[in-house]
């Protein structure tokens, strides 16, 4: 346990010794000047440099750009991987692959920049682009293979260091791209549908408002300018007769009651003829008296039917079926309203409406059929709150 803890400790050490070290390196290349004084490399060794470095910055910025040119700056970043792995103790997958891949990264490098810009001049002096080992890998490839097929194959050697060194994977890569660009295109697609549907739902509702609009002028009263003198009395007339008219447009749907029984009759009614009993063969029904009598019946809720009565004939509106409720016939389980559709609306249209009234109405069922012997359309939903039907006023309503 001591020991696991205390390399844990070395490695930690390692990797920020590392961190400091590519800093220093990277601080060294980047303020290179070729007129500083460096051992090995130039006389003067008595003069001050210019590296922020000092003297030793300046000795690796000139063994680095001696040897690998412009490839230097990977140095740093380098020794930045390893000293992470080194700071959080993680192992390298495949060192030795690694390894050899970034040794053939630097020569791929170095020697791209020798074979495209050659020498450069850096303060007057001739400075090597991919410093000598870049040099000596281009001039021999290019010897067999000229300058182009060099540039190839070098582009084709970098690629391969590439994968090496991170593991990275062009096929992943590529397969992650198509994945992208289906979804943002597949989401863009729908966006673009989105957009086309909601511009025919906007050209319909113009369209409706439209017809909407060309109705109400026709059914608005067309007053003539009147030359000659009129009677006022038959003015008058005309007035009230226009006005009851508009009323009666304006009234609401009619409303069916069920019938109600008076518990406490105010005058003396006739006593009810006795009913005969009931026989099946030799076997004698049992008396009805001896069920419960009904409930009372609930208070029915005029607004609430009003409201989805205005509500339906919106919905049926939105889908271009235009029409009035004429009656509404509220029961303990369901609700029938009477639909009175505008000429020239089909009937078969209105009953293909069902399913779509059913989720525009938020019920559990719709039923649409044609009412006998009226020029309307039975609309059937089921209530909100559903009362108990009684078996005694199953058998009384059979009887």
């Amino acid at each position: 346990m001591a020991g696991s803890a205390l390399s844990r400790r070395v490695s930690e050490f390692f990797g920020v010794a590392l961190f400091g070290a590519a800093l220093i390196w990277l601080i060294a290349l980047a303020t290179y000047e070729p007129t500083d004084p460096v051992w090995f490399f130039s006389a003067g060794a008595g003069a001050q440099p210019v590296n922020f470095a000092g003297r030793v910055g300046a000795f690796l910025a000139e063994l680095s750009f001696q040897l690998l040119g412009y490839a230097s700056f990977l140095l740093p970043a380098a020794m930045v991987v390893v000293g992470w792995h080194k700071f959080w103790c993680r192992a390298f997958d495949a060192q030795y692959t690694k390894i050899i891949g970034a040794g053939l990264l630097f020569g791929c490098v170095s020697s791209l920049l020798s074979l495209s810009f050659g020498s450069v001049d850096v303060a007057g002096k001739p400075f090597r682009a991919g410093g000598y080992l870049g040099e000596w890998l281009a001039s021999w490839m290019a010897e067999y293979l000229n300058r182009t097929g060099s540039i190839i194959v070098i582009l084709t050697l970098l690629f391969l260091a590439v994968v090496l060194s991170t593991q990275f994977s062009l096929g992943r890569m590529f397969s992650s791209a198509t994945q992208v660009s289906r979804s943002g295109s597949s989401r863009m697609f729908g966006a673009f549908r989105n957009w086309l549907d909601e511009r025919q739902r906007a050209r319909q509702r113009k369209a409706l408002l439209a017809k909407q609009a060309k109705k109400a002028e026709k059914a608005a009263p067309v007053v003539a300018a009147v030359t000659k003198p009129v009677d006022p009395v038959s003015t008058r007339a005309v007035e009230i007769e226009e006005e009851e008219r508009r009323a009666e447009e304006r009234r609401p749907p009619v409303m069916a009651k069920r019938p109600k029984t008076l518990e406490n009759p105010l005058l003396p009614l006739p006593d009810p003829e006795p009913r005969q009993p009931r026989r099946n063969g030799a076997y004698t029904v049992p008396p009805l008296s001896l069920l419960d009598a009904p409930k009372t019946e609930r208070k029915i809720d005029e607004r609430e039917l009003m409201e989805g009565a205005r509500l339906l004939e919106e919905k049926c509106r939105e889908f271009a079926v235009e029409g009035a409720v004429a009656q509404i016939h509220p029961g303990p389980v369901v609700t029938t309203f009477e639909f009175k559709p505008d000429a020239g609306v089909k009937y078969g249209k209105i009953t293909s409406l069902a399913d779509d009234l059913c989720l525009a109405m938020q019920a559990e069922s719709v039923l649409i059929d044609r009412i006998p012997g009226k020029s309307t359309v039975g609309i059937q939903m089921p209530n909100q709150t559903r009362e108990q039907i009684s078996l005694r006023e199953l058998l009384q309503s059979e009887g």
